[in-house]
């Protein structure tokens, strides 16, 4: 059974929800990660994105240092396309958490030009580094305009976060992005429950600036299956609920209903995989129309993610969550499409 929610899916916002129940109305602590790299002196209307991105934060200075506790890490700046191994590992917190006066911290933003690549990954790693042992609910923005040209996993630097207990949201804001970068993006908000927004026109990112900071404070009141209708997902395939690359929270199993399934059009060719959040132990198999198996994960409880896997053939796939034993289960889960990810 099924209650689901759509959750839509640079600047990104990565939010961390708070890991203590308790500390869920503290203060967000906010950190913007600003991608510094040769693309971001390309302009939007006549002006260079990255100092679209950069006026734009400075005019929202004033109300993330009242609302949040805020640090900024740049990357890209310190080298260029001609060092790569270094400009790969360049990624910079140039204004730790309130260490920084305004001033300084205006110096520093007004200092800054686009010269390397884009280390996103290794800045998405960084930023968890950053803050991870910080308080109350964790924002990173990341203001870029490109996927990572490094040859980063930025999939994986998300398992890593979250194997170390930050759980990590991502709000994603594309400074004149292409679509097949709006495309990965955008799956990369829905894997993280986030929204994606596509930055056209400049007066554009400030009002990104301004909903990514909202989001960051609503993420204090989050609670599981707030939002959603009754669906039955249904137990077989010919009974099985078609969704698309996105989340869909509050699943519910059992009372004699002990499995759910699900299914998708894939084409071949594509890459997908799937989150899920569970509250007791279930069980994921993903099969074709030909009941060929493609992959199982068994008695799993908590967050889990599968590998990525490669779509073989085009057609319908399906996916079946089922229990153990005779328990009720709430659960969630995104099935995300990776385009042509190899991060």
């Amino acid at each position: 059974m099924m209650r689901f929610k759509f959750v839509p899916g640079v600047i990104f916002i990565l939010v961390y929800p708070s890991l203590f129940p308790s500390m869920a109305l503290s203060i967000p602590t906010v950190e913007i990660i600003l991608d510094m790299s040769e693309s971001m002196s390309k302009p939007i209307q006549g002006k260079p994105k990255y100092q679209i991105a950069i006026d734009s934060i400075i005019a929202s200075l004033n109300d993330f240092q009242e609302k949040n506790q805020l640090g900024i890490r740049a990357f890209g700046h310190r080298f260029n396309t001609n060092q790569k191994t270094s400009s790969c590992s360049d990624s910079e917190l140039i204004s730790p958490f309130d260490q920084n006066s305004k001033k300084t911290l205006l110096d520093k933003l007004l200092s800054l030009r686009p010269s390397g690549y884009t280390s996103l990954a290794y800045s998405l790693d960084e930023a968890g580094k950053d803050i991870a042992k910080l308080p109350g609910p964790q924002t990173i923005i990341l203001v870029s305009d490109g996927e990572d040209t490094c040859g980063g996993n930025t999939l994986e630097s998300i398992k890593r976060l979250e194997s170390k207990g930050v759980k990590v949201q991502i709000q994603a804001i594309g400074i004149g992005v292409d679509d097949k970068t709006a495309k990965y993006l955008e799956e990369l908000s829905w894997l993280t429950n986030g929204r994606f927004h596509r930055v056209r026109k400049i007066e554009e990112t400030y009002r990104a600036l301004q909903s990514a900071q909202q989001s960051a404070l609503l993420s204090r009141f989050t609670t599981k299956g707030d939002i959603g209708g009754l669906v039955d997902a249904g137990a077989n395939r010919e009974s099985a609920l078609h969704v698309k690359a996105r989340e869909y929270s509050s699943n519910y199993l059992g009372a004699g209903d002990t499995t759910d399934v699900f299914s998708f059009e894939g084409t071949i060719g594509e890459k997908y995989f799937i989150k899920v959040d569970s509250d007791t132990f279930i069980n994921l198999e993903v099969y074709l129309d030909d009941n060929k198996k493609v992959f199982e994960i068994l008695h799993k409880k908590g967050e889990f993610l599968s590998d990525v896997f490669l779509l073989n053939t085009s057609g319908k796939y399906y996916m079946r969550f089922s229990l153990d034993e005779s328990k009720q289960a709430e659960y969630k889960f995104t099935l995300s499409n990776l385009v042509s990810i190899s991060r």
